[in-house]
């Protein structure tokens, strides 16, 4: 936003996308996930791909698990990585060219969008009818 990435300490010292710190960052902006959405991956973590793919450090990998080198939560949903979440991260100090009640609206319009279970997001029709683009 505003032209910046929303996710900024994604990678490692050496440039590699690091997925648990995406999670972190992805936590401390929109809350933990909820469990449903942790026990999706969890019931799909053995499911193999149909040909293995080579991962960063150019391993084959045959499932997502493997891939992006979870598990990422416990069996219980907490997150195994907490000390990588950083503090006072949200969405608020990402839109700092806007003030008052376009802000407020704006903010409630991405939260729409920005959610962990796909079928909590709004449609791009429902979108379309929020009032901050109708403003």
């Amino acid at each position: 936003m505003e032209n910046e990435d929303l996710f900024k300490d994604i990678r490692s010292a050496q440039g590699a996308y690091d997925p648990r710190a995406h999670v972190a960052e992805m936590i401390a902006l929109l809350g933990p996930p909820p469990k449903t959405l942790i026990d999706r991956e969890t019931s799909w973590s053995d499911v193999k791909w149909s040909h293995a793919v080579p991962n960063a450090e150019g391993e084959f990998c045959q499932t997502a698990r493997e891939y992006y080198r979870g598990p990422f939560f416990n069996s219980e949903g907490e997150f195994l990585y907490k000390d990588l979440i950083p503090d006072n991260c949200n969405f608020s100090d990402l839109v700092p060219s806007l003030t008052g009640e376009d802000k407020e609206l704006f903010l409630d319009f991405i939260s729409h969008m920005l959610r962990w279970l796909p079928e909590e997001r709004k449609t791009a029709k429902e979108l379309a009818q929020h009032p901050w683009l109708v403003l």
